[in-house]
C-alpha cells in the first residue's frame, strides 16, 4: 500500500498521470475518492499527488491537535519525499486553506497555486452547522441523516432539484470504504475553525487563481487573487457539480 511517513505520521498518498507535479488537498473529511470526477482529466497533463489527510482516509489520527500550518507543510514534505520538487498546489475548501499557508510561507519551494471555494475564515453560521453534524456522529446518529444535514450546504440549486445526484451522494457518504473517526473529525475541525488569514492573506505575493460558486454557502464571500473564475450555478463542490469546466479552468491555467 503506497504510505509515506513524514515527521512520524503516517500518510495514505497515490500518485496518477503524467507531466508537471500537482499536489492535491482535500477539504474537511475529504479523502482522495473526493477527486474521483477530476483525477483522469487532470492526470492527462499533470502527475497527481493525492493524500489523505490526518485524521481521514487511510492515513493516521494524529494523537493529538495539529494546526493548518503542520497539516500543510507535511503535505508539501509527503511531495518532497516523494521525488517532487516545486509541485503546484490545489487545494480545495480546508485544503484551500493550506493552499493560503503554503503560499505565505513557502513560496520558494512550489510553483502555482490554486485555492478552490475556500476561505479567509470560516463564517460563523458554517461553523455552527459543522458543529452540529459533529455532534449528530456523537450521539450515534446515522451517516446517512448526517449527510440530510450538510446536503443543502454543499451544493448549487440544480444538484440540490436532481434526485438521482441527492441519492448517490447519500449512498456514497453512507458507504464510504473509509469512513473518518469521530476523533479524526474532531481534530480536523478544531484546526479547521481556529484557521483564520484575515490578518495576513493580503501578504501573499504569490499568484493566485481563485475558484468559487456563484452558489457556495460554506465558503461565504469569495477570496480575492491574481486570477479568479466562478462556476456558474455552483456550491460548495465544484469538482463534482460541474468537473468538466473544473479541469477546463485547472489545466488551462497549469498550462
Amino acid at each position: 500500500m503506497p504510505y509515506e511517513t513524514v515527521r512520524n505520521h503516517h500518510y495514505y498518498y497515490e500518485l496518477e498521470g503524467q507531466g508537471p507535479p500537482l499536489l492535491l488537498i482535500g477539504g474537511y473529511t475529504a479523502d482522495i475518492t473526493f477527486w474521483t470526477p477530476v483525477r483522469k482529466n487532470l492526470s492527462k497533463h499533470s502527475t497527481l499527488i493525492m493524500l489523505d489527510n490526518l485524521g481521514a482516509g487511510r492515513s493516521e489520527v494524529p494523537s493529538s491537535f495539529l494546526p493548518l500550518e503542520v497539516l500543510a507543510e507535511e503535505a508539501l514534505l509527503l511531495a518532497e519525499q516523494l521525488g517532487f520538487s516545486k509541485p503546484s498546489i490545489l487545494g480545495h475548501s480546508m485544503g484551500g486553506a493550506m493552499a493560503q499557508i503554503l503560499a505565505l510561507q513557502f513560496p520558494e519551494r512550489i510553483d502555482k497555486v490554486i485555492v478552490a471555494q475556500s476561505f479567509l475564515k470560516m463564517p460563523p453560521a458554517n461553523a455552527s452547522t459543522m458543529e452540529t453534524v459533529l455532534k449528530l456522529y456523537e450521539a450515534g446518529v446515522s451517516a446517512r441523516l448526517r449527510a440530510e444535514v450538510i446536503w443543502p450546504w454543499l451544493f448549487g440549486n440544480r444538484f440540490l432539484m436532481n434526485p438521482r445526484s441527492k441519492e448517490t451522494f447519500l449512498s456514497s457518504f453512507e458507504k464510504t470504504a473509509h469512513p473518518p473517526t469521530l476523533k479524526g473529525l474532531s481534530l480536523q475541525l478544531k484546526a479547521l475553525l481556529e484557521f483564520d488569514s484575515t490578518l495576513w492573506y493580503k501578504k501573499i505575493s504569490k499568484p493566485l487563481l481563485i475558484l468559487s460558486g456563484s452558489e457556495d454557502l460554506l465558503s461565504g464571500v469569495p477570496l480575492q487573487g491574481t486570477y479568479t473564475h466562478t462556476f456558474q450555478g455552483v456550491g460548495h463542490v465544484a469538482p463534482a457539480e460541474n468537473p468538466s469546466e473544473f479541469c477546463l479552468v485547472v489545466n488551462n491555467y497549469l498550462l
